[in-house]
């Protein structure tokens, strides 16, 4: 089974969790994909490089951003120590088993943990470059085994299925935006007198090396108990690899109107494969006794089985594989005062609806951020800092899921940046 274990192993490790940020400040606003400028806009919008702000350096340098973090989807520390205390005199009710599985979702308890990092980023007038990796993943741990744990095995079926997987991405991203038309003048109900000053277009061309990868294609365990005795049976399926190359391509669009609205959009991922072709493997195992149920003891049952003849475990090489990196779409509508800025940001994100809402106020120099959102069937709350004299900008944000406290929450999640302008 050691085969098993690794490729299991690898698969926790790779272990995804939605991010809304890429840096402290767009963790803090829920999203960039409409207010985002230079060096920002290669990473959330490519359209956006087609605008400059007052006061913006036509040269920008990002020394590096960072978002990381990890939660799950039922607990929050209060609930854990709620329930199991210091874990030394552990005694749960009838009702305490039933809160606790009840906070277990269908599809299990989802452990998942994110990391975005980038370094020496840059931006000069409509131009981009960056560099970005990104590690994701989940496992989840089955519903019916916490189950099994609280409340008495009795004579009924069994899911203990999982599932998970992930992988590590680099991506090596050139961007660049044009404006395609200014002044578009709209009579509409609610958009009267508006005028779009100007209406850009962008595209991402990124070169994309995969630094590992593992996917449970198969993770099926039933087990039926009955009058007649047990029947369990397994599948397990795993791919592997360690190196990959492919190829993505983002295209965006972005407008700004007379009366201080934002407008910005992004097809994410429109092109995006990556060929694993390094140590690519696949781990597989099985558990099958059949259609007939066995009893744990007693003469011919399982005490008898030759469990070799029942199981298999095997692991083989195999010449390369492709994933498809999933479509992601982002739009974005921002009012910008100056002093003030509201921004509400909608998407679909690895394979997730995702929704912000959040403000920033500006006190000079200091800003102070703020939003909450939803993913994942939780309340996101944001809140983050910067510090921006122009020519030098760093930000700290942080993002808290389902709680505001840190006992309440359930996952915790921090981002920062560095930047510089010429």
């Amino acid at each position: 089974m050691t085969k098993i274990k690794y490729a299991v192993f690898l698969t926790i490790m790779c272990t995804p969790v939605l991010l809304f940020g890429q840096s402290g400040a767009s963790l803090g606003l829920g999203g960039f994909t409409a207010i985002s400028r230079g060096v920002d806009a290669v990473y959330w919008n490519p359209a956006n490089l087609a605008f400059m702000e007052q006061g913006q350096a036509n040269f920008q340098m990002k020394l590096f951003s960072l978002t990381i973090g990890t939660g799950n989807n039922s607990f929050s520390f209060n609930l854990i120590n709620k329930y199991i205390g210091d874990g030394e005199s552990i005694y749960l009710t009838e009702d305490d088993k039933k809160d606790i599985l009840n906070l277990i979702a269908d599809q299990g308890l989802v452990f998942d943990v994110s990391g975005k990092a980038s370094v020496l980023s840059f931006a000069y007038k409509n131009w981009g470059f960056g560099i970005e990796t990104h590690v994701y993943g989940n496992f989840s741990i089955p519903r019916d085994l916490y189950k099994n744990i609280l409340f008495k095995i009795g004579q009924e079926s069994y899911d203990y299925s999982v599932d998970g997987g992930g992988c590590g991405v680099t991506k090596m991203k050139f961007s660049y935006g044009m404006n395609l038309i200014d002044d578009i003048i709209l009579e509409l109900p609610l958009l009267k007198h508006t005028i779009f000053k100007q209406v850009s277009g962008g595209v991402s061309v990124s070169y994309l090396q995969g630094i590992g990868y593992s996917q449970i294609t198969k993770g099926t365990a039933l087990l039926t108990i009955s009058d007649f005795g047990i029947l369990p049976k397994a599948e397990f399926e795993a791919r592997t690899a360690t190196l990959g190359s492919g190829l993505g391509v983002d295209f965006g669009f972005s407008s700004y109107t007379n009366n201080h609205w934002k407008i910005g959009m992004l097809f994410e991922n429109v092109l995006g494969y990556i060929r694993w072709h390094r140590d690519a493997k696949v781990a597989a195992a099985s558990l099958d006794l059949g259609v007939k149920p066995l009893f744990i003891i007693g003469e011919g049952q399982l005490s008898d089985l030759d469990f070799d003849s029942v199981t298999s475990d095997t692991s083989y090489a195999i010449g390369g594989f492709s994933t498809r990196l999933p479509f992601n779409f982002r739009m974005a509508l921002a009012r910008d005062f100056g002093k003030y800025l509201i921004n509400f940001e909608l998407g679909h994100v690895d394979q997730a609806s995702q929704v912000a809402l959040g403000g920033r106020i500006k006190f000079g120099f200091f800003h102070l951020l703020g939003s909450m959102g939803r993913q994942m069937n939780n309340f996101q709350w944001n809140a983050a800092f910067a510090l921006d004299f122009n020519k030098f900008y760093f930000d700290l944000g942080v993002s808290s899921r389902s709680g505001l406290t840190l006992g309440d929450t359930k996952g915790l999640f921090l981002g920062t940046s560095i930047k510089f302008g010429i």
